[in-house]
């Protein structure tokens, strides 16, 4: 038979049991700590870690070869802004042709067409220019500006001589698309669109009024075939890039 004060402990820890709760009995000393009784009102979740986020992946092989790229670009950018500045204005006051240094009573020409380090001098502008559709242009009220004057002759140097030659203006788009407006040499001893090959130029009709470089037109065949360009948005690329009106554009 258990001894009174056992019996009273084991009584008690029953009882705890029977509420829910618990304990722990020590080495004959009886009930010595009571387990806290779990409170339903207490939100357990606040306890709970969130989850963790899975880390990100190694950046690739392909995006870190790209952001070596775009760095670079950075670190020329500023170099290409000041050089294309510097293209503005003239970049040599000596004729590429004769050497001859530029004076103050003196112009200074370049040619875009002929490359952007291109500088002459009058004498040499017109002896490198002739029977070309370039478009020099001259500095002048510190800029360059285009000079219209110089290359819109034409002349047929295979057949100088002939009684029945004639000169007859025709608007002209240069392989850039540019519109000139150009004397061109013909004569009765062929009909013009022949002569017109003679020069580069393909003409528009029987009797041409307008002209078109050769060059213009093989683009406008390779980015029909190859872009499926159509023919008026290939004029109107050719309008935005040279500036044209309407009316000019309409002559296509």
């Amino acid at each position: 038979m258990l001894p009174a004060a056992r019996q009273v402990d084991q009584r008690k820890y029953t009882s705890l049991l029977a509420q829910g709760g618990g304990g722990s009995i020590g080495n004959n000393t009886g009930l010595t700590e009571t387990a806290a009784v779990p409170n339903p009102h207490v939100d357990l979740q606040h306890d709970e870690q969130p989850p963790q986020e899975d880390p990100q992946p190694a950046p690739s092989r392909y995006s870190l070869h790209k952001q070596r790229e775009i760095n670079a670009w950075k670190d020329v950018r500023e170099p290409i802004f000041c050089t294309s500045l510097k293209l503005s204005g003239p970049l040599s006051n000596t004729c590429s042709i004769c050497r001859k240094e530029h004076t103050e009573d003196m112009s200074l020409y370049r040619c875009m067409d002929c490359g952007p380090t291109a500088t002459f001098c009058i004498e040499c502008l017109k002896q490198q220019h002739k029977n070309s559709l370039h478009l020099p242009e001259v500095w002048k009220d510190h800029c360059f500006q285009p000079m219209l004057d110089i290359c819109n002759f034409l002349h047929r140097v295979d057949h100088p001589s002939c009684p029945s030659s004639y000169y007859r203006e025709v608007r002209v788009f240069d392989n850039s698309g540019r519109l000139r407006f150009v004397h061109i040499n013909f004569c009765k001893c062929e009909p013009e669109l022949v002569s017109l090959v003679r020069y580069g130029l393909w003409g528009a009709s029987e009797n041409p009024q307008t002209a078109f470089a050769v060059s213009l037109l093989e683009w406008l065949v390779i980015l029909g075939n190859e872009c499926h360009v159509s023919v008026e948005g290939f004029c109107n690329s050719i309008r935005w890039k040279n500036n044209l009106s309407l009316p000019e554009i309409n002559m296509l």
